[in-house]
């Protein structure tokens, strides 16, 4: 059992900032085979008035795919609420969170053509690194995404 399931790393139901909350609905545990770390899934409200704007998720853990590929933070946000940096709004809640279970840097990646996701990114200070290819036979390839922009968010 790793350190995710240990109450004391756990982040409650609600974690609250000025803008945004964030309300956790899941947690996946690592799945070797696939090479996934342990992951948390938080729904983004709106602070103001619960709406929902989207969802973002934490993966606690480091491997290659990880650094290369699907990054420790992943982010959606629904369309009618884009442009509000409601995701590094979020991001940097999960910034506590990501240092209790040891992480010291975050790695973000985004497609090479999704320049809002990129502008995050450097919003929130993350460092461009470089951009990857995805392997073929890799899920996020399978997912129709070949290519990754690599982001380093040091804490």
């Amino acid at each position: 059992m790793t350190a995710l399931f240990d109450a004391a790393l756990r982040p409650g139901e609600v974690v609250n900032g000025v803008d945004v909350s964030l309300l956790l609905t899941s947690i996946s545990p690592e799945d070797p085979e696939r090479d996934w770390v342990p992951c948390y899934h938080f729904v983004i409200t709106r602070s103001r008035d619960l709406v929902e704007v989207g969802r973002i998720s934490l993966r606690i853990g480091d491997t290659e795919s990880i650094r290369l590929y699907a990054g420790h933070i992943g982010y959606s946000i629904n369309d009618a609420h884009r442009g509000h940096k409601y995701s590094g709004k979020a991001a940097r809640i999960l910034r506590p969170l990501a240092l209790r279970h040891g992480l010291r840097e975050l790695w973000i990646t985004a497609n090479p053509d999704n320049s809002a996701s990129r502008n995050i990114c450097e919003w929130l200070g993350a460092a461009y690194v470089d951009t990857v290819d995805v392997p073929p036979d890799h899920e996020i390839a399978k997912l129709g995404e070949h290519r990754k922009c690599r982001y380093r968010w040091v804490l």
